[in-house]
């Protein structure tokens, strides 16, 4: 008894001297639970300086989960040789090539054959850069986003961003040169279908109306919209968006960043769809937690056409780039993508059945192991019921995350390694909390 009250001041300690050095007005420290102090994280388990254990189901970040045993095993043996300040002067160092060659085989069609890669510090990053390298590779300069799509911090992610506005304050981006289309969605139980050739006839009638076609270098989209509640278009919408543009000569840029690496159950979210992007982004979980954005194209559009658009001192770190090749390996050697299938059709199907007992949500969708639960709100309190069902489970244990336009959906996407025993345990707690929502 004596002990958890030392821990729990140890704690209390921690906490005031947190908020005295550290500013958290950034949006994703407001997003952080003030009650975690996190004394070490493996697997999908947080543990918490007084010994409360966690399972983390809302990191978008840990495709592997934390301090996967591979990752830090290769991390150690080369931060001796290769913990470098700056890239310049280490650009062809051999990581950097192992690792461009083995995303490059995960990429389809011509991105395989006939792609590059660049790299910089953020999936924000290589979104903000893909836009500047369509431009200067179509000398065009429009650009097409959609309605609830999310890109990123920097200046010219927050311009195309369809969510959110309220991140952009005191930024002033200018939106000169996007324009946003609509983007699928069936909620309030409009026709799925219809709806789709209402926001393709949309995107035909903006080249026809708001800008000719010979001005727009591109269009920028999430294959499939987490943020926004994890919108989830057809096939045949992809396949005639494409092709307006490649009818156009438009660029495709898919912002693969959440939903890349094999989170959705394929590769890339894009490879459900049938379709091949000009231009690949990724972020978060590339580097297996180590900071790094990746850029891929083909040669002909990143050769002459990426600088001074895409300069970082800190892209493409070598010890980065050892971690992501071991992610990609570990990906590979462990089936993780075709897993990622099949545990998300399970988990799917379990949290499906529990949520069916409860009035409180609406509906659950999913794709691989990114899931989205809609819960009934009325009035004002879109976001109050989601934001108490995140803390109910945050005291069960469990961590998730909200999103949605009103933020009034509970995000789950745990690491590709969650376990099926991991899985019922979420359902269990989920069970429990909906019970007292």
């Amino acid at each position: 008894m004596a002990s958890d009250v030392l821990l729990l001041r140890k704690k209390q300690s921690l906490q005031k001297r947190y908020l005295r050095a550290l500013s958290v007005e950034a949006v994703f420290e407001k997003q952080r639970s003030r009650n975690l102090i996190a004394s070490s994280a493996k697997g999908l388990q947080i543990t918490d300086v007084t010994g409360k254990k966690f399972l983390d189901f809302g990191n978008s970040m840990v495709l592997l989960g934390h301090s996967h045993p591979e990752i830090v095993k290769v991390v150690t043996e080369r931060a001796a040789d290769l913990l470098v300040g700056g890239v310049p002067g280490w650009t062809m160092v051999e990581p950097r090539v192992l690792f461009a060659e083995e995303l490059k085989s995960h990429m389809p069609g011509r991105l395989n054959g006939h792609g590059k890669v660049a790299y910089c510090s953020s999936g924000a990053e290589a979104c903000d850069y893909a836009l500047g390298l369509a431009r200067a590779y179509t000398k065009r300069n429009m650009i097409i986003s959609f309605s609830g799509g999310y890109h990123g911090f920097t200046g010219a992610t927050l311009a195309v961003n369809g969510i959110e506005p309220w991140l952009a304050a005191h930024r002033t981006p200018s939106r000169d040169g996007t324009v946003t289309a609509p983007y699928p969605e069936s909620r309030d139980g409009r026709d799925k279908e219809k709806h789709e050739a209402y926001c393709i006839e949309k995107f035909r009638e903006m080249l026809d109306t708001v800008a000719s076609p010979d001005e727009v270098a591109a269009t920028i989209f999430e294959p499939v919209e987490v943020m926004a509640g994890l919108r989830i278009p057809s096939a045949a919408f992809w396949q005639q968006i494409f092709g307006i543009c490649k009818k156009n000569g438009i660029l495709t840029i898919a912002d693969e960043v959440f939903t890349g690496l094999g989170k959705t159950g394929r590769f890339l979210a894009v490879d459900h769809f049938g379709v091949e992007p000009d231009v690949v982004c990724l972020g978060k979980g590339v580097g297996a937690t180590l900071p790094l954005g990746v850029i891929v194209s083909r040669a002909e559009v990143l050769d002459d056409h990426l600088k001074p658009n895409c300069n970082s001192s800190s892209a493409g770190n070598p010890i980065s780039c050892v971690a992501g090749l071991e992610g990609l390996k570990v990906i590979k050697r462990e089936k993780l993508v075709k897993r990622a299938a099949s545990l998300g059709e399970y988990f799917l199907a379990r949290l499906r059945e529990v949520s069916g007992r409860h009035d409180a949500v609406k509906e659950v969708r999913g794709i691989g192991l990114i899931l989205c639960m809609e819960l009934n709100a009325s009035g004002n309190q879109h976001g109050e019921k989601a934001q108490k069902l995140v803390e109910m489970m945050f005291d069960e244990g469990i961590l998730v995350a909200r999103n949605g336009i009103h933020r009034n959906m509970i995000r789950v996407s745990p690491p590709l390694v969650v376990k099926r025993e991991q899985i019922d345990q979420f359902v269990v707690k989920m069970n429990t909390v909906l019970s007292s929502l």
